[in-house]
């Protein structure tokens, strides 16, 4: 078994032989804790994110783990419990974005979203679509400045809902790319919506914290780049939009959900863009 591909800071583990321990293993995916830091270590079949070591598991066998295994990283071999992993070339992913969509370009991306969107309505999670229901008032006030009540609102989605990463907490990373794509536009949102996030981290669960963490730094797996690549026009924003919809059960969908509801609020704070 080997290493095809790995996000660019996991790299740094084998060059430091940094020494972790296994997590957690779910389904086809084995997470790793090295000091403070969660990785995930996956099929080559499952798109790059934050946390990924991707493997050729498909062809070489399945990797058995269980929590508390050592894991170490020596030379260009990865060890878990015995079981040896080697590292040569792979392939390197940096999480950051690198497009950045001007006004109309998010406009269309938010275009391309509200038109997938009903094709997977039967998949949304109904905790998300009724907390979203209730956080309506204070958006209907139509405030060109953040208002201070979407802080507390914001809060309270972290660790809503079922799962690995609740929806609530996709949602949340929807927003926080949207935000983080829209540049200056999307400053002050940001600001608000981080500040919330680091607040509640500790309100969810481990592997869901990780990526919120990520998403606070400006990092997103490739099918959210994508986002931001296609909405620059680089391809097509509408297959990517619905590679990003088939994420997990729901977890895409929330993420999309996340990005429809920032869009909406720039559209309020610069009305004067949004025709």
């Amino acid at each position: 078994m080997r290493i095809t591909g790995c996000v660019c800071r996991a790299a740094e583990l084998f060059e430091n032989e940094s020494r972790g321990w296994v997590h957690s293993a779910y389904h086809n995916t084995v997470n790793l804790k090295v000091k403070d830091s969660l990785f995930a270590l996956h099929p080559d079949t499952i798109p790059m994110t934050p946390l990924s070591l991707q493997t050729d598991r498909r062809e070489s066998g399945i990797l058995t783990a269980e929590p508390g295994q050592p894991a170490f990283f020596q030379g260009n071999v990865l060890w878990i419990g015995g079981q040896k992993i080697t590292c040569q070339s792979p392939r390197i992913y940096d999480p950051r974005l690198k497009a950045a969509p001007g006004w109309e370009e998010l406009h269309l991306l938010a275009d391309a979203v509200y038109q997938v969107l009903p094709l997977y309505k039967n998949r949304q999670d109904p905790v998300l679509m009724h907390a979203l229901e209730k956080g309506k008032g204070w958006k209907a006030q139509k405030s060109r400045i953040p208002d201070p009540a979407a802080g507390k609102y914001l809060r309270s989605l972290i660790g809503l809902g079922n799962g690995l990463t609740p929806s609530g907490d996709d949602f949340l990373s929807g927003i926080l790319f949207f935000l983080t794509a829209a540049g200056k536009k999307g400053e002050k949102w940001l600001e608000l919506t981080a500040e919330a996030v680091r607040d509640g981290l500790d309100e969810t669960g481990h592997i869901s914290r990780e990526f919120l963490y990520r998403g606070l730094l400006g990092e997103f797996g490739e099918k959210m780049t994508a986002l931001a690549e296609e909405g620059a026009g680089k391809g097509n924003l509408t297959q990517a939009v619905c590679r990003a919809a088939e994420t997990g059960h729901s977890s895409g969908l929330s993420a999309l959900l996340g990005i429809l509801f920032s869009w909406e609020l720039l559209k309020q704070e610069f009305p004067e863009n949004s025709v």
